[in-house]
């Protein structure tokens, strides 16, 4: 009786040890290589929260040559282990995940089993199969890629660059043109203004008189101004900012308590007005 009671507890035993080990599946087993990260699924026989957390794998941990365990997931009855190839054969070569045996809570144990795996090489095989080569050999020969049109796109922009950068500095350095009108020419030379280093007093009041004077052919003063906008009568829209600047030239250049000044800012808005009007005279 004892004997035979003894052979029916290892067969339920055996019975319930088989019960406890997991099923474990890989998302790619071959065309493995390093750096490669590899997920197995395993489908618990019983809930996670069962486990003894004691006695599960440790994350951030290497396992044998190949592998190294970077998370571990689970949710119920399913555990996600993710693991990273850290290591290179000289061949490809066979291996198997590890085999883990847990504890639960209820002093039972499961079994997640280990999963085949096909790493392979990177080092270039020796032609005899014994090992791996010692020189690298490329997989094929770089392909040379035609760079002539490449070339003569860079020739012409180079070509329009420095065409356009010797307009610029000719610009900067006061190349007139032969159209370009007293106004016209009063804008740029007060443009000139702002970048020039040295700037001689009364510079920017004398370039829109020297305008003014080139358009109505005769040296304007303020008791000739009226004289002016009766002959350039596309000016007299503007005639109280004119008036205005000549009243204050007149202060600053002929009297005895000389004023300040024109403020080049001003004398720049009146000389654009006045292109404004010139372009459309």
């Amino acid at each position: 009786m004892r004997m035979l009671s003894g052979l029916i507890l290892g067969f339920w035993a055996s019975l319930s040890l088989a019960a406890q080990i997991s099923e474990a599946t890989v998302d790619r087993a071959w065309g493995l290589l390093i750096g490669d990260v590899i997920t197995i699924n395993v489908t618990l026989p019983v809930a996670y929260q069962q486990l003894d957390p004691a006695m599960l794998p440790q994350i951030n941990k290497r396992y044998g040559t190949w592998l190294y365990l970077t998370a571990l997931t689970a949710e119920n009855k399913a555990l996600t282990m993710t693991y990273q190839i850290v290591n290179v054969p000289t061949r490809n070569e066979q291996i198997k995940t590890p085999e883990f045996t847990i504890g639960t809570l209820n002093d039972d144990f499961v079994t997640i089993p280990s999963v085949a795996l096909t790493l392979g090489s990177l080092l270039p095989q020796a032609t005899d199969g014994a090992g791996f080569s010692k020189q690298p050999k490329p997989d094929r020969s770089p392909v040379l890629q035609d760079t002539r049109q490449l070339k003569n796109l860079l020739f012409i922009t180079g070509v329009i660059t420095l065409l356009l950068v010797a307009g610029l500095v000719l610009w900067h350095l006061g190349w007139r043109f032969n159209n370009r009108r007293p106004f016209a020419q009063a804008v740029h030379d007060l443009a000139r203004l702002r970048w020039s280093r040295s700037v001689r007093p009364n510079q920017a009041a004398r370039i829109l008189h020297a305008a003014f004077n080139a358009t109505a052919g005769t040296i304007v003063v303020q008791n000739t101004m009226r004289a002016m906008l009766n002959d350039v009568t596309w000016l007299q829209p503007l005639s109280d900012e004119i008036q205005q600047f000549y009243q204050q030239s007149e202060q600053h250049f002929f009297s005895r308590d000389a004023e300040q000044e024109p403020d080049l800012a001003k004398v720049m808005k009146l000389a654009k007005a006045c292109r404004a009007k010139e372009k459309l005279a």
